[in-house]
């Protein structure tokens, strides 16, 4: 019998900060909001999570960090996993929908955010001087 010595957290950390960067600067916020813990049934390999092979194992770590890193991308995003019921209907508060479906502006004026990446513009205002522009500005909402 072969003992799994458990791998140093800090490792998995880091791992898991280097896939929600990735992920959240690069991916669309819709492209997020979607049922992944449904996704992740649907394409789960029973013989690779099994399989002894080095190859799979790096691959079944890897699929993992990333399965984390959209769930922990969802809680940056949403506030919470997007879940979806058989009807389809997603589990947001009531009366509440994602930034990404904000189509006026305060004022009433058009502006869309369908194509929104929260994560690229997290990035431009984490580069600014701090204090600078508050975060709300920068999504351009009063606050």
């Amino acid at each position: 019998m072969k003992y799994i010595l458990p791998k140093p957290f800090y490792k998995i950390f880091e791992d898991l900060g280097n896939s929600v960067y990735d992920i959240s600067s690069e991916e669309m916020d819709r492209d997020l909001y979607k049922d992944i813990v449904k996704d992740i049934d649907n394409r789960f390999y029973w013989d690779e999570y099994k399989s002894n092979e080095d190859f799979d194992k790096d691959n079944v770590y890897e699929s993992d960090i990333m399965f984390i890193s959209r769930l922990i991308t969802q809680m940056i995003l949403f506030h919470r996993i997007v879940r979806e019921n058989d009807k389809g209907e997603k589990n947001n508060p009531m009366n509440e929908v994602p930034l990404f479906l904000r189509q006026f502006d305060d004022n009433g004026n058009e502006s869309d955010y369908f194509n929104i990446s929260s994560g690229k513009l997290f990035k431009k205002w984490s580069k600014s001087p701090k204090g600078k522009k508050k975060l709300e500005e920068v999504f351009h909402m009063k606050k």
